[in-house]
């Protein structure tokens, strides 16, 4: 069913898509898509979820399983995100992108807790507030630079993100 939406959505502007359409596209009835989801809304959140969380076990060719730094963990970041490409388009296409960047803040809060380890002096409110900087700088980098075509590379997209996470923004 999220396939399906995506599908359509690169087709359609989301709006312009109902649950009948989209279960004609699929050839199931609507209760089947209902038996999933509560509403079209809902098969649009499962779809980047789903796009977030696989996010997680992603490894570019050529890469190990484990980023040999965080510059490299940066690079896979960029270079998942190109892969999804479709997903990108069709969420641009809608005026949606926001929606991508509420349900990464979303899950960063979910993923906090496992987080805290890599930010041990600051206060729990202090580390939320980090991470959802640094979680909606990163996903607000990342649209832009699909809006751009991703015509600058992922290495230099991840050494500029490298740089600007690991020193101070402003002087003073």
């Amino acid at each position: 069913m999220e396939e399906g939406l995506l599908c359509a959505m690169l087709e359609r502007r989301y709006e312009d898509i109902t649950v009948s359409d989209l279960c004609a596209r699929m050839g199931v009835p609507r209760k089947s898509f209902y038996r999933y989801f509560d509403s079209k809304e809902d098969a649009l959140h499962a779809l980047v979820d789903h796009a977030l969380l696989d996010y997680e076990g992603y490894v570019p060719a050529g890469q190990t399983a484990v980023a040999p730094s965080f510059e490299k963990e940066l690079e896979r970041y960029f270079i998942y995100w190109q892969s999804k490409k479709p997903l990108l388009d069709a969420l641009a296409r809608s005026g949606l992108s926001t929606v991508l960047m509420e349900r990464s803040l979303a899950q960063a809060q979910r993923d906090l807790p496992s987080l805290q380890v890599f930010m041990p002096c600051a206060s729990e409110e202090e580390q939320e507030q980090i991470m959802m900087f640094a979680t909606g700088g990163m996903m607000t980098l990342m649209i832009r630079w699909h809006h751009m075509g991703c015509r600058i590379a992922p290495e230099h997209m991840a050494h500029t993100a490298a740089q600007l996470l690991s020193r101070p923004l402003f002087e003073g």
